[in-house]
């Protein structure tokens, strides 16, 4: 029977430990690298972000510029205070709708400014798309 010799355990001590070093080693290494490659996406994620703030306040920069222009003021005074200027005439359009025969149209004067109501009768295939599809 051959006779151990007495160095081996240390040696097999040795590359335990070795290998366990190792592996913890890999083991970290490969817990940075995941780290990084998720702070390099987040990185990522966030410049793309950064271009979308950039491009919405590229717009609404434009679209602030738009509404300080005199000739959007002056839009919004006409179709949302029915404000006008002097000398302009303002003409209603109305759908007609059953009309009685002894109605009519008018005109009516308020100082410089002439106001017209014209009705105007919708096609007939309007009114058969609304009865067949009940668009009200």
């Amino acid at each position: 029977m051959p006779r151990k010799k007495r160095g081996s355990w240390g040696i097999w001590l040795a590359t335990v430990v070795s290998f366990l070093a190792f592996f913890f080693i890999l083991r970290s290494f490969l817990f940075e690298w995941e780290r990084k490659r998720a702070v390099d996406k987040e990185i990522a994620a966030l410049q793309k972000q950064i271009e979308q703030l950039k491009k919405e306040n590229t717009d609404m920069q434009k679209a602030l510029r738009y509404l300080n222009t005199s000739e959007f003021q002056e839009k919004e005074l006409k179709d949302k205070l029915n404000l006008i200027k002097a000398g302009e005439q303002v003409i209603y359009i109305k759908e007609e709708k059953d009309k009685k025969e002894g109605e009519k149209d008018s005109i009516l004067q308020e100082g410089n400014v002439s106001t017209t109501e014209v009705s105007i009768k919708k096609p007939n295939y309007y009114y058969w798309w609304q009865y067949f599809f009940q668009i009200k």
